[in-house]
């Protein structure tokens, strides 16, 4: 089966392997709840089968190599708290921007859409973790803690739990380290995987700029979907001079 990522919804949308290695660990210290703000990033390499993502606009799609998340804002959606995230995929010559509203405490990932819907929420993860434990993630789909591994990012070992997930759509593998306050290692049933390279934390104006330099850089091939990552942007009042400055451009261009 492949798999093709249109409007990534979250963190489980995809993820990689890089030279990763796993072996059998003392128990996981526990971090109840992730901790996240403005301006954390985490970057992940993209391996295995290779990864279609389509631009917002639907109008083009790149083979995706890596995938960079950044947490942009805070916000209170229908009553409930999540971050507003902006994935960057790229294929080492052009990048694909798209949103997603994130529940932190579980991982899961919606559109705005999704959020406005009852009964919708999913629960990727169910924190605190422990071996053994097991709950619905939504509808038909559920998840297993197997075990307790470290794995091996670059010169750095972090403790992690291996989480099975069986869905109508096969079976997904991740790995969340409490340390790291997100997944280290994914991988999807048509073999696309991902692995945690790099992670850390930015000004928030910062972050939030390089994500308007990407979406500038994607308006040159699909304004359309600039325009349509830039309106999430502001919906949301993250919105400084680099996405203010493209928006005139794009507006620009498409009057003439």
């Amino acid at each position: 089966m492949k798999y093709r990522v249109a409007i990534s919804t979250g963190l489980f949308s995809v993820f990689v392997v890089i030279a990763l290695s796993i072996t059998s660990c003392a128990p996981v210290a526990q971090h109840p709840f992730p901790t996240w703000q403005p301006g954390t990033w985490w970057r992940y390499a993209l391996n295995g089968a290779p990864l279609p993502v389509s631009y917002p606009a639907k109008d083009g799609e790149i083979q995706a190599n890596s995938l960079t998340d950044r947490v942009l804002a805070d916000v209170t959606i229908a009553g409930h708290h999540y971050f507003l995230i902006a994935l960057c995929y790229s294929d080492g010559r052009q990048t694909v921007v798209t949103t997603g509203f994130m529940d932190a405490n579980t991982l899961s990932g919606y559109q705005f859409a999704d959020l406005l819907k009852s009964g919708r929420h999913k629960q990727e993860l169910s924190l605190p973790l422990t071996v053994g434990k097991r709950w619905q993630v939504i509808d038909d789909s559920t998840a297993t803690v197997q075990s307790e591994e470290t794995v091996t990012i670059g010169r750095r070992n972090v403790d992690a739990y291996r989480v099975e997930t069986q869905s109508q759509h096969g079976t997904y593998l991740s790995w969340y380290a409490p340390a790291v306050h997100n997944l280290v290692r994914y991988r999807l049933p048509g073999g696309s995987e991902a692995q945690l390279v790099d992670w850390g934390q930015e000004n928030a104006q910062k972050a939030a700029t390089r994500v308007c330099n990407d979406i500038a850089a994607m308006g040159k091939r699909s304004p359309a979907s600039a325009m349509a990552v830039l309106t999430v942007l502001k919906q949301n009042g993250v919105y400084p001079q680099r996405c203010q400055d493209t928006e005139k451009t794009l507006m620009n261009s498409g009057s003439q």
